[in-house]
C-alpha cells in the first residue's frame, strides 16, 4: 500500500504543478526534443506502440492474459481483470485537471476528438498491464514488487516516448500516466494479497 500511497500524492502534486502552469516549459523543451523520433527509423515502432496503447487493444491484450490463468488460478485472472478499471481512474483525473493536448493532435477516445491530456491513459494502461503480468509470474518475494513496479515502469516510459513524439501529449502527461498506473497497481497488489491471506486462514482455520 506504501507504493499506491507514494504514488497517488506525488499524481496530485504533479496535477497540481500542471494546472498552475509550472511544468509547461519543460513540457515545451522536451517535447520538441522528442519530436524528430517520429519522423526517423523509430516511427514503425511508435506507431506500434500507440496502437497496443488503445483502450480496445488493451482490453483484449488483458482478457487474453486473464483466461487462460483462469484455468489455473481464480485470484490471477481476476487481478488481471480488475486493471480494466484503470481507465475509470484516467478519465476522472482528465476531467479534473482539463489539461489541453499539444497544438495539432488528433485524438479520438471515450472523451472525443479533443479529450484532455493529463494523464495519459496509453501509459498508465500500459504500467498497469505489465506490472500486473510481471507480478503474476514471479515467484511472490520480498523482490516480486520491485521487478513488476520496474517492468511497469519500463513499459510505460516506453509508451511516454512514442506519445510524446507523436505530438499528442506532453511529457508531464506521461509522468502522470505512469505515476496512475503505479498507484492502482499498487492498490491491486494490496488487494491480491489480502485476498490470499484470507484464503490461506480459511484453509488452516
Amino acid at each position: 500500500m506504501r507504493l499506491a500511497l507514494a504514488s497517488a500524492v506525488a499524481l496530485v502534486a504533479l496535477a497540481a504543478a500542471v494546472m498552475l502552469g509550472a511544468t509547461t516549459e519543460l513540457d515545451v523543451a522536451l517535447g520538441a526534443a522528442a519530436g524528430p523520433l517520429r519522423a526517423g527509423l523509430a516511427a514503425p515502432l511508435i506507431d506500434g506502440l500507440n496502437a497496443l496503447g488503445q483502450p480496445i487493444v488493451w482490453a483484449i491484450l488483458v482478457l487474453a492474459l486473464a483466461v487462460p490463468l483462469a484455468l489455473q488460478h481464480r485470484r490471477a485472472a481476476l487481478l488481471l481483470v480488475a486493471t480494466l478499471s484503470t481507465e475509470a481512474f484516467v478519465v476522472a483525473v482528465k476531467l479534473v485537471v482539463g489539461r489541453s493536448r499539444p497544438d495539432g493532435a488528433d485524438v479520438l477516445d471515450f472523451l472525443g476528438n479533443e479529450s484532455f491530456a493529463f494523464p495519459s491513459g496509453h501509459v498508465a494502461r500500459a504500467v498497469t498491464l505489465v506490472a500486473v503480468a510481471t507480478w503474476l509470474v514471479s515467484r511472490q518475494g520480498p523482490s516480486a514488487l520491485g521487478r513488476a513496479v520496474l517492468a511497469g515502469a519500463a513499459a510505460g516510459a516506453a509508451m511516454g516516448v512514442a506519445r510524446v513524439a507523436d505530438g499528442v501529449h506532453w511529457p508531464s502527461d506521461v509522468l502522470g500516466g505512469l505515476l496512475l498506473g503505479l498507484a492502482w497497481f499498487g492498490v491491486a497488489a494490496t488487494w491480491a494479497k489480502g485476498t490470499r491471506r484470507v484464503r490461506d486462514t480459511g484453509a488452516h482455520g
